[in-house]
């Protein structure tokens, strides 16, 4: 916001076509470079991953107390617990 000089809701929409923009990338240089009998199964198995962190990352945002202050932590002991101080 304070880079490009714009309010939330102009922020909101520039990041949300750089996300379209760059998803819409990705999906055509896979089909590109997905060519039926032209890739090893590992490499099928990496663009399979790449969509499952992608899932996952998106997932955790709709959740995450980072970006939901109010929200109940749905995980405090695990939070507790890599809170504790180091010694030293």
């Amino acid at each position: 916001m304070k880079s490009y000089g714009i309010d939330a809701i102009g922020a909101k929409k520039m990041v949300r076509c750089e996300i379209m923009a760059r998803e819409e990338l990705f999906c055509k240089l896979k089909a590109d470079y997905v060519v039926p009998g032209g890739m090893t199964g590992r490499i099928l198995k990496w663009f399979d991953v790449l969509n499952l962190v992608t899932a996952g990352n998106f997932a955790w945002s709709l959740t995450t107390a980072r970006y939901h202050a109010e929200a109940e932590d749905a995980y405090p002991g695990l939070r507790a617990g890599n809170q504790k101080k180091l010694p030293g």
